[in-house]
């Protein structure tokens, strides 16, 4: 496959990895990349590289897959440090992909603008794996090698540099190809390439190994519900929202810079269903200049009926489902494809796009077009519940090999592109179409946020008389919300203008990537574990993040032995949290303490034993224990393990449960009251703050996510009290940085468009990139903000408070968060009071964009007992 720059290169390898929104800064050294990302997928501008990679961490976790974050070099490369300590603490699956200066001055230390000492060396340090491009021929196999390294337990993230001239060059792909994933790669070690990091697990043999799947089949086994083999390639003629119906595949529409330009002569410029194309107040044809929705110059002189150039006849790309804002249509099936296929079925399939969904504009779902789903050949898949690549114990986000949100074994690349750019062999394929999860309804379509009605509360409760309380909320779907009289507001006074909705695809990555050979357990070490398992009669179960790739074989073993389930917090959600055997993350409590002395057995799986989980390792453990680590390092480094079992967890629990045994009845009933006794303690110790915990649970869909930065309300309650339901709904900092979870919250958001995000922070963590309520601004997702405001660093005034005569560095000034959000355009509101929770809380969630809620906590009142964190201050 050949490319006409890098930024194409980059396209096509994202779109085999199902990856459909990227996070980053432009910069002169990343200019081809960031341009192809733009006119291809959807670039978020963030405002710090740091923000970049931790946005794309958490696209990342939410979706159960891999995120991209690109930044420029150097100064940008080294800001990006911070967060991928993060992802590798976390054994996240980030791809980052850095610039670099030009080759030919690359190591010669003449302070050529943005080079630093040795950029690779700095990556090697903060990644699993680290490399650098050393040719146009060799940029398509490090990127695969890249993602197949932070794919491959125990993850990481995994970092490229990339030289600018070689970005600009033509690139020859040897591993890519029209029909298939990165065929031809097979045996090939990350290793074993130029300039590629040794960093990495030491549990991952070389790629290629023998229990990969066939090319074409899903690289994590997410994928066990949805629609086999759907496609997540966009049919060829649709453009981009707001693209103006550019081809930016046809040679005669690209000019030397990549911009695309409309062609009113290419039969698949027209782009009826975009948003972009209507103006906010939803008159139709006010898109860019020279597109119109629904004029029939829209169409190419060869394309009579609106079908596509290739497709079967009577396709419609603008179906009734498919209709513009104005509601023109042409006659044809629903859901009739605009493209051919190699491997099409019968007719009225569609081999490009689920569903007959459009990403680039909500309105184009087509849920009565049962066809469409890609009948790819049977050789391009592998056994219901295959999992080639087996991402890491560590990752807690990909439930057991199952996602419920995408397709199963999709096709990544689909039908070549009729209208190749010019000299090059293989034109980026357009914007892929997603995959909304399918456990998840989708929402009624709306006008793009921003452009609706909004909602003024003015119930005198939510008002002090110090500060007017009103929030901006756009109105939700259904009827309006109880609670008070409503007046309307202009949303014209909005300083920033709503994109339109992309909406992007939760669906898992369809990269057929080789996975490395699972280790197993030593057979002695089974054999006698199993036996342990069933003779006991009082088991606890302690779940890590390696428990989230076993979900179905962790429940089946709770159910068969009647266990309690403890967890870490990044185990959280491998059982839904309500269920009456799940205590959670509540360890070091005197009632899950005392349950662990009288336990005769504890069987632990995937944890690292944090020292802030085991109140720094104080906490004492069964010496009956049985411990499942990916990473062989791992087995007894904390506590003593009398059974090690070395081993995925999926394998080694299934290999457990012939052999449970059901536990003494007593001690399931002592579980149930020990979970529902330390819930009811923390409630009680949190005070106030217990009526937000609530409120914002009853608010939230079961699926959705809560995005967590480094704050008391998210360390007390956020963190244990607040139920998880899924291990992609639990994302936050786990390495324990502050300041990360706006950025984690906008990329999950943005990975998860079908419901709303709610994140926690504190008022001195925001600060940290507080530039970020911009990007939240700009690109409104439906995400509140709930900040709790307390003048400063809380936890570091408590320690100090505790220890120390003084305090220092830790009051700070605070904005004022009402004018702040107001000069952002984002909506605001003010808790001060236990019952201005619900109502906030539930109107904001409900909204459909961004929205501010500050927390006021010194109106609001203090918890029963001032927090501390678990750190041990020595000699204390």
């Amino acid at each position: 496959m050949h490319y006409a720059t890098g930024g194409d290169l980059l396209v096509a390898v994202l779109r085999e990895l199902g990856v459909d929104t990227v996070f980053g800064i432009v910069s002169v050294h990343n200019l081809p990349l960031v341009e192809a990302v733009d006119r291809e997928l959807r670039f978020v501008p963030v405002r710090h590289e740091a923000t970049a990679v931790n946005a794309a961490d958490a696209y990342g976790r939410a979706r159960g897959s891999l995120g991209c974050a690109l930044t420029s070099t150097g100064t940008g490369a080294g800001n990006a440090a911070g967060s991928l300590v993060e992802a590798l603490s976390s054994g996240t699956s980030v791809l980052h992909i850095t610039g670099q200066v030009e080759s030919e001055f690359l190591g010669s230390g003449r302070g050529f603008i943005h080079e630093t000492k040795d950029q690779l060396g700095m990556l090697r340090a903060v990644s699993a794996y680290a490399a650098s491009v050393p040719s146009a021929d060799d940029a398509g196999r490090i990127l695969r090698e890249a993602a197949r390294a932070t794919l491959t337990d125990p993850g990481g993230p995994a970092s490229v540099e990339w030289p600018v001239d070689l970005q600009y060059a033509a690139q020859t792909d040897a591993e890519g190809s029209a029909d298939t994933g990165p065929a031809g790669s097979a045996g090939v070690s990350p290793a074993g390439s130029a300039g590629v990091s040794p960093a990495g697990s030491a549990d991952a043999g070389p790629a290629g190994a023998a229990d990969a799947c066939p090319a074409g089949a899903s690289p994590t086994g997410l994928a066990d519900e949805g629609p086999a083999d759907a496609s997540p390639t966009s049919p060829a003629g649709t453009g981009p929202a707001g693209s103006a119906h550019a081809n930016p595949t046809s040679p005669a529409d690209t000019d030397p810079t990549g911009r695309a330009h409309a062609n009113p002569t290419s039969p698949a410029d027209a782009n009826p269903t975009s948003p972009a194309d209507a103006s906010l107040t939803g008159s139709a044809g006010a898109g860019p200049a020279g597109a119109s929705p629904t004029s029939p110059a829209d169409a190419g002189p060869t394309d009579p009926a609106g079908t596509g150039p290739t497709g079967p006849a009577g396709a419609n790309p603008t179906s009734p489902a498919d209709a513009s804002l104005t509601g023109s249509a042409g006659a044809g099936p629903a859901g009739a494809s605009p493209t051919g296929s190699a491997h099409a079925g019968p007719a009225g399939a569609n081999p490009t796009s689920p569903a007959g969904t459009d990403p680039t504009s909500p309105a184009h779902a087509n849920p009565a077009s049962p066809a469409d789903a890609s009948p790819t050949d049977p050789a391009d898949a592998c056994p219901a519940g295959a999992n080639p690549t087996s991402p890491a114990d560590t990752d807690p986000t990909d439930p057991a090999g199952t996602d419920p949100t995408g397709p199963a074994h999709a096709n990544p690349t689909g039908p070549a592109d009729p209208n190749p750019p010019g000299p090059a062999d293989a034109a980026p394929p357009r914007r892929p179409v997603g995959h909304l999860p399918a456990s998840a309804p989708v929402r009624p379509e709306e006008e793009p946020a921003g452009a609706a009605e909004t909602l003024q509360v003015t119930d005198p409760a939510l008002a002090t008389p110090a500060r007017r309380e009103t929030t901006g909320f756009p109105t939700p779907p259904g009827p309006t919300p109880a609670g008070g009289p409503v007046g309307i507001s202009d949303p014209a006074d909005s300083p920033l203008p709503a994109p339109a909705d992309r909406r992007s695809a939760a669906a898992p990555s369809p990269f057929a990537a080789p996975r490395a050979s699972r280790p197993l357990p030593a057979e002695g070490e089974l054999a006698a574990a199993q036996a342990l398992l069933a003779a006991a009669r009082r088991p606890l179960i302690w779940a890590g993040g390696g428990a989230t790739r076993a979900r179905a074989e962790l429940g089946a073993l709770l159910d068969a032995t009647g266990a309690g389930l403890l967890s870490s917090n990044s185990g959280r959600g491998s059982v839904p949290e309500d269920h009456p055997q799940v205590i959670g993350n509540f360890a070091t409590t005197p009632a899950a303490r005392s349950l662990l002395a009288d336990a005769d057995l504890l069987l632990t799986i995937g944890t690292h034993f944090r020292s802030n989980e085991t109140a720094d390792y104080s906490l004492e453990l069964p010496a009956a224990h049985i411990q499942i680590d990916i990473d062989a390092a791992a087995l007894g480094r904390v506590y003593p393990a009398r059974h090690p079992l070395h081993g995925h967890a999926p394998d080694v629990l299934a290999a457990l449960l012939p052999h449970a045994r059901r536990a003494e009845e007593s001690w399931t009933r002592r579980i149930t009251e020990v979970r529902g006794d330390v819930r009811a303690t923390l409630h009680d110790n949190i005070g106030p703050q217990a009526a937000i915990c609530d409120a914002i649970r009853a608010a939230l869909p079961r699926e959705a996510v809560v995005a967590r930065d480094v704050t008391i309300p998210s360390s007390s309650w956020g963190n244990r009290l607040l139920e998880m339901y899924d291990p992609r709904d639990n994302v936050f900092p786990r390495g324990g940085g502050i300041g990360q979870g706006l950025g984690m919250g906008i990329g999950a958001a943005l990975a998860r468009t079908d419901a709303p995000t709610v994140v926690l922070a504190g008022d001195g963590g925001l600060a940290v990139h507080l530039g970020e309520l911009l990007t939240l601004a700009q690109e409104r997702p439906r995400l509140t903000l709930i900040v709790f405001n307390d003048g400063g660093y809380g936890v570091l005034r408590n320690m100090q408070d505790r220890y120390s005569e003084r305090r220092s560095g830790v009051d700070l000034a605070t904005p004022d968060f009402e004018l702040l959000a107001q000069a952002c355009g984002l909506a605001y509101a003010r808790i001060a009071a236990e019952e201005h929770a619900e109502p906030v809380i539930s109107h904001a969630v409900s909204s459909d964009g961004p929205a501010l809620v500050e927390v006021d906590l010194a109106r609001l009142g203090p918890m029963k007992n001032p927090f501390t964190p678990p750190v041990k201050i020595p000699g204390q």
